[in-house]
C-alpha cells in the first residue's frame, strides 16, 4: 500500500510538470512572437514565471498529500528515499494474542532488560506504534529512516508468540527474548531473525540448554539438562552431539568420549553407577570394536565387541588368576581357546555358546614369573 501510493504521487508530479512546462512554453514562443520585449524585461519575465511554476508545484504536491494521507501516514517517518516495506497500518488498540502457557513463561521470567549501549544511530531512530503488520502481528518499538524495524522494540504474533529485544534491518538482532506459543523461551543473541551466538533455550517440560547457537541450532560448546537430573556438557554441531563431550545420567552413570550425530561413537569411557566401566570403542551407542571392561569385583575382558557382545578374540580374566583367551561370539566364548586354571595350568579347548566342546591339547604348566 505504501509503495504504490509513493509511485503514483511520483508519477503525477511528472505527469503535470511535463504539462506545464509544454503549457508555459508555448505560452512564452507565442508571447515572444508576439509582443518585442527588451532583455531585461525578458529575464524579469523569466524569473517571474519559475515563481509562478514553483508556486503551482507546492500547491498540487500539498493537494496530493492531502489525499493520499491514509496510505502514506504509516511511513511519515521514511524521510530519505523510498525503499521496499512491508505493509503495514497504525493501530489504537492492541489486542491481547497471549495464551496460559505465554503468560505463565513471562511471569516466570519478569521483564525484558534492555542493557545493550545505544548504538551512534540511535539519535536517529523514532519511537512509534502500535502498528499492524501484514501477518497481523503488532510491532511497538522503534523505526530507522528507512520505515524498517530497528532498536528496541517487541513483536506479539497471534498465535501467541511474543518476541522483545533488539532490532536491525528489520531483523531481531542482537540481544532478544522470544516466547513461543507452547511455552518454550530462547533468550540470548540473534543474528538476522535466527538464534546465534549465546543463547539460553528453556523448554516447557523443564529441560534447559544454555550455550552457543548458529543459525538458529546448537553449534559449539554448550550444556544441556533434563528434569530427571540427566545433562550432557560438550560440543554440538548444526543442532546435533558432536565431539568429545560428557553425558551424566539420573543415575550417575556417566560416558566420557566421543559423539557423533547424537550417538556415542568413536572412543570414549563409560562408567556404571555399580562401579562397571567399559574403556574403548563405540558404534551407534553400543560397544564395537576393541575395548576393556571391568567389573567392581575384580573381573576384566580386554578384547572385541559387536553390538554390545564380545565377539572375536578376547581375554576374560577372574579375581582369582583364572583366564579364557580366544575366540568369542555373542558375549560367549566359541571357537578355540585357551583355558588358564588356579594352579596356572593351561589346556586348549575347543567352545560352543559358552560351553566347553572337548580339550584339544596335553595340560601345559604355566611358570610363574
Amino acid at each position: 500500500m505504501g509503495q504504490t501510493a509513493c509511485k503514483c504521487i511520483c508519477n503525477k508530479d511528472t505527469q503535470n510538470l511535463n504539462i506545464d512546462n509544454q503549457i508555459v512554453g508555448n505560452f512564452q514562443r507565442q508571447s515572444l512572437h508576439k509582443y518585442s520585449l527588451s532583455r531585461e524585461d525578458l529575464n524579469r519575465y523569466n524569473e517571474n514565471i519559475k515563481k509562478i511554476i514553483k508556486i503551482q508545484s507546492f500547491i498540487r504536491g500539498t493537494l496530493i498529500r492531502k489525499k493520499y494521507k491514509n496510505e502514506i501516514s504509516a511511513f511519515k517517518f521514511n524521510r530519505k528515499k523510498a525503499v521496499p516495506q512491508r505493509v503495514c497500518k497504525q493501530v489504537d488498540n492492541v489486542p491481547d494474542f497471549s495464551n496460559e502457557s505465554t503468560r505463565k513463561a513471562e511471569a516466570t521470567l519478569g521483564t525484558f532488560i534492555y542493557d545493550q549501549p545505544p548504538s551512534p544511530s540511535s539519535d536517529e531512530l523514532v519511537e512509534r506504534g502500535p502498528f499492524q503488520l501484514d501477518n497481523n502481528a503488532i510491532y511497538i518499538g522503534q523505526w530507522d529512516s528507512k520505515g524498517l524495524r530497528h532498536g528496541k522494540g517487541k513483536q506479539m504474533w497471534t498465535d501467541g508468540s511474543k518476541y522483545e529485544g533488539y532490532w536491525k534491518n528489520d531483523m531481531a538482532n542482537g540481544k532478544g527474548r522470544l516466547i513461543h506459543a507452547d511455552g518454550d523461551i530462547y533468550e540470548g543473541n540473534w543474528v538476522n531473525d535466527k538464534a546465534e551466538g549465546y543463547g539460553k533455550y528453556i523448554h516447557v517440560d523443564g529441560a534447559i540448554y544454555e550455550g552457543e547457537w548458529k543459525a538458529d541450532k546448537q553449534h559449539g560448546r554448550g550444556e544441556e539438562k533434563w528434569p530427571d537430573n540427566s545433562k550432557y556438557i560438550g560440543y554440538y554441531e548444526n543442532g546435533t552431539k558432536n565431539g568429545k563431550s560428557k553425558f551424566v545420567w539420573s543415575d550417575n552413570s556417566f560416558y566420557e568420549g566421543d559423539f557423533h550425530n547424537n550417538d556415542i561413537e568413536g572412543q570414549g569411557k563409560y562408567t556404571w553407577s555399580d562401579g562397571r566401566v567399559y574403556d574403548g570403542s563405540w558404534k551407534n551407542n553400543k560397544m564395537d570394536g576393541f575395548g576393556i571392561f571391568t567389573w567392581a569385583d575384580g573381573r576384566k575382558y580386554v578384547g572385541e565387541y559387536k553390538d554390545d557382545e564380545k565377539e572375536g578374540e578376547g581375554t576374560f580374566y577372574w579375581p582369582d588368576g583364572r583366564q579364557y583367551s580366544g575366540m568369542w561370539k555373542g558375549g560367549k566364548q566359541h571357537g578355540r581357546g585357551t583355558y588358564t586354571n588356579v594352579e596356572r595350568v593351561k589346556k586348549e579347548g575347543e567352545w560352543n555358546e559358552g560351553k566347553r566342546v572337548r580339550w584339544i591339547s596335553e595340560d601345559i604348566k604355566v611358570k610363574n614369573h
